[in-house]
């Protein structure tokens, strides 16, 4: 290790390379300037006091140990420079769990790099693998073991080899909270000095009011604190939420649980997942080495599970507080400068946009590299479904602000479609509306949250993409239910920022029939390789027709300067049913009309080459090869969509 020191240790600066990678070897720096030093001290300072300096230290420590000497200089670049270099229009990424596919014989890692190499590689390009470390509930979001992979879904080595296909291997940082049995919890419960404050404990004696409790928004709607005993087996001592009918109780607490879940049937406590207190500054640096220790494993691009429910504070909302948004500024000047052209952090917002792009910063306080645009997939099904256009053009122009710093999820996720993004861009009957369409003729499956007072509302709608945009049973033919499937993607395609599209939606499952565990469990199907190769082969069947089509538009997205995430774009409001965009590339004058009926009709619009700034030239439909032809009078360049048409002018 080769370091350098000032007048201070807290002057040091540290420079190292680290990390071989697709074959080839990253430079990790680690360059501390003046003013990025006095930051990040000042917002220690703010958060852990006179624990700052030393922490600081700590920091500094922890990060040399993942390193090796390298006489590589400081980049020098400007943080708008370092974000028009780590996203391109030619990323996309697949979301999917590790065993969404799953073989007889393979690890389901090995499965995914296979079908991934033999389906999606050069088109998609990134992946994003949802929790697959040792687990006990929410499908991996209840973690047991931060650094070792679940031996149900494979080993590390399987999980880096997926960098053999993918520019991107993307893992979630679930720093929001553990599963009650990871050692960290269990350390914390039983009085563990090594653990000590790393949850949120109370005695009956200072639990808060039920007045300060209601104060709390909640993702659910069970209580936010969860009653635990320390008991006394003989053999050992433990922590759990279900009072046992043997064993010596020790004492008994109450222990912060934001994600509760109901009793189960037998009337046994399901809850599992405990909230890390984050104002000890030994988490902070427990999340800093696990970061640290995924970017060790491959790992590039780092979700912030939750993020927003971060820092608690009794007798406030305990969501977006200051103090949470400090927290992602101390990671932010850590990450940029350890690997500015390499690790992306996204910050996991589902809530409100305006809230939402508060997670992204500015250049003079950056915060998480990318946000998640939770507002765009309700918005497209809402337009699709309705056959108007009007409440998603007013939308687009509110994404200027984020200059292409999304992380757009086009079809779907792994939770349910989430209504509180949609925020005032839909009137509330038509927010009605879209919830009754989707549960009374969709077969969506509604979860429930409590905003601050314990008013009960409707927190998301579960469902597979495919029967979110189209019914089960319905006397349409394919054709029609694909392309109303495929204009939704393609609105998803059009934003600035970066795709990412769920397995189920790239392989146009319908809805989970099997018994289900809880409503997600609707569209967390695990499918069979087999089956789904067999399917894909079929040219004729719904899987193989659905992804084709998928990949074709993905394929030429990525070929198209004009969408650059960098770019700007325009809003023409050219028909209350078609959604139509000029998209401008950032640096080339590359730049495509984007046009998209929402409606089950035939429309004609009129371009008018004044207004979208296009010389008067032919244009060729990149989807369709179909050519326009200059006016032979006039300036208007008449076009006719047939229902739920994507067109691509260039």
């Amino acid at each position: 290790m080769r370091t350098y020191f000032n007048h201070s240790s807290l002057n040091k600066i540290t420079v190292f390379q680290s990390i071989t990678h697709k074959k080839r070897t990253f430079t990790i720096l680690v360059f501390f300037p003046e003013n990025v030093k006095v930051k990040i001290l000042k917002k220690l300072g703010i958060l852990y006091g006179d624990q700052s300096t030393t922490l600081y230290l700590d920091i500094i420590k922890l990060l040399e140990e993942y390193t090796t000497a390298s006489t590589t200089q400081p980049m020098k670049e400007s943080r708008e420079e370092t974000f028009k270099n780590k996203f391109s229009f030619r990323d996309i990424l697949l979301n999917t769990y590790a065993n969404s596919i799953q073989g007889d014989e393979s690890a389901p890692l090995e499965v995914l790099n296979d079908f991934s190499s033999r389906y999606l590689r050069h088109i998609v390009n990134g992946c994003h693998i949802l929790p697959f470390y040792s687990w006990d509930t929410d499908r991996g979001f209840s973690v047991l073991n931060y650094y070792t992979v679940d031996p149900r879904n494979g080993s590390w080595d399987q999980f880096t080899a997926l960098a053999d296909v993918f520019d991107i291997l993307m893992v979630d940082c679930v720093l929001n909270h553990a599963s009650l049995d990871n050692p960290i919890v269990q350390g914390a419960l039983i009085g563990n000095e090594k653990f000590q404050n790393y949850v949120i404990i109370f005695e009956d004696a200072d639990k808060p009011s039920e007045e300060d409790l209601l104060k709390i928004t909640r993702a659910r709607p069970y209580p936010v604190l969860t009653k635990f005993f320390i008991v006394d087996t003989g053999n050992n001592v433990i922590a759990t939420f279900n009072e046992p009918p043997e064993g010596r109780i020790v004492r008994n607490g109450w222990v912060w649980t934001t994600f509760s879940r109901p009793n189960n049937p037998d009337g046994s406590v399901a809850t599992r997942q405990v909230d890390l207190n984050l104002k000890n500054p030994k988490v902070l640096l427990e999340i800093i080495n696990l970061i640290l220790f995924y970017i060790s494993k491959g790992a590039s691009w780092i979700r912030l599970d939750a993020i927003g429910y971060l820092w608690k504070k009794v007798g406030t909302n305990c969501l977006h507080l200051p103090e949470t948004h400090l927290f992602i500024e101390v990671l932010t000047a850590i990450f940029q400068n350890l690997e500015p052209f390499n690790t992306v952090l996204i910050s996991e917002v589902n809530e409100p946009q305006d809230r939402a792009l508060q997670y992204l910063g500015s250049v003079k306080e950056p915060k998480s590299d990318m946000i998640y645009l939770f507002t765009h997939f309700p918005l497209a099904v809402h337009a699709v479904l309705t056959g108007s256009a009007k409440y998603y053009n007013e939308w687009l122009p509110s994404l200027k602000v984020a200059k292409g710093r999304l992380f757009v999820s086009v079809l779907g996720t792994h939770d349910g479609m989430g209504m509180k993004p949609i925020g005032n861009w839909l009137p509330e009957p038509e927010k009605e509306k879209l919830q009754r369409i989707l549960l009374q003729e969709h077969g969506a499956l509604a979860n429930y949250a409590k905003l601050p007072g314990g008013e009960k509302i409707v927190y998301e709608l579960c469902s597979t993409p495919w029967n979110f945009i189209n019914q089960d049973s319905t006397p349409e033919c394919f054709e029609l239910n694909l392309n109303r499937y495929l204009a939704v993607f393609a609105l998803g395609l059009m934003i600035k920022g970066v795709p990412s599209i769920y397995i189920n939606g790239l392989l146009g499952i319908p809805n989970n029939k099997d018994v289900l565990d809880e409503n997600r469990t609707i569209n967390r199907q695990i499918l069979n390789v087999k089956e789904v190769i067999s399917k894909l082969k079929n040219e004729r069947s719904q899987m193989s027709r659905v992804m084709n089509a998928l990949l074709k538009l993905i394929s030429l997205r990525k070929n198209e300067k004009a969408f650059d995430p960098n770019g700007s774009f325009k809003v023409l409001n050219l028909n209350d049913s078609v959604i139509s965009v000029v998209l401008f590339a950032s640096t080339s004058p590359d730049k495509i009309i984007a046009l998209v009926n929402v409606s089950d009709s035939q429309k004609s619009l009129d371009i008018e080459y004044n207004q979208i700034g296009f010389q008067k030239s032919p244009m060729t439909d990149l989807l369709t090869n179909k050519k326009y032809k200059i006016p032979p009078n006039g300036d208007l360049l008449s076009i006719t969509l047939s229902a739920y048409q994507i067109c691509w002018l260039r």
